[in-house]
């Protein structure tokens, strides 16, 4: 009896925004992203990709500010109809700037044609690491 009293309790001071837990600012980075809401559906395969390669710069510029890489793309879209899909792609080691574009252009592409405009679209890098991407090494083997 006196759990769910504490949980009650628990529950009506975060309904009211009362949280006296410490804020915890520098947890490590799941994924790093941008997206863009446009004001109206695109449906134009060449404006949609040029509209991802300004995404992709924002998404880059925030990736590197917080000093991170990784291996996994993953393109986000949201239709006009408020369907939200996303579609990723995974690299075997960490990849670069002009990866990550290539690879949210292709999911793009992917997508033509498109049943229905788009009303947004996100581009996000995942699987990450900290530290800059760098050149694959061969590994060796102790025989």
């Amino acid at each position: 009896m006196a759990e769910s009293c504490c949980s009650g309790r628990w529950y009506w001071r975060i309904c009211r925004g009362i949280d006296d837990r410490e804020v915890c600012p520098d947890r490590p980075y799941k994924s790093v992203s941008a997206e863009r809401t446009f004001d109206d559906d695109l449906k134009d395969p060449d404006r949609l990709a040029s509209e991802l390669t300004r995404i992709a710069g924002y998404a880059w510029d925030r990736i590197e500010r917080a000093s991170v890489s990784g291996r996994t793309v993953t393109l986000k879209v949201k239709f006009a109809d408020f369907e939200i899909i996303t579609r990723s792609k995974s690299f075997g080691t960490l990849i670069g700037r002009d990866e990550f574009e290539t690879a949210g252009q292709a999911l793009l592409a992917a997508l033509h044609p498109l049943p229905k405009g788009i009303r947004l679209l996100g581009l996000g890098l995942h699987n990450l690491s900290e530290g800059e991407a760098e050149e694959p090494r061969q590994l060796g083997l102790a025989i």
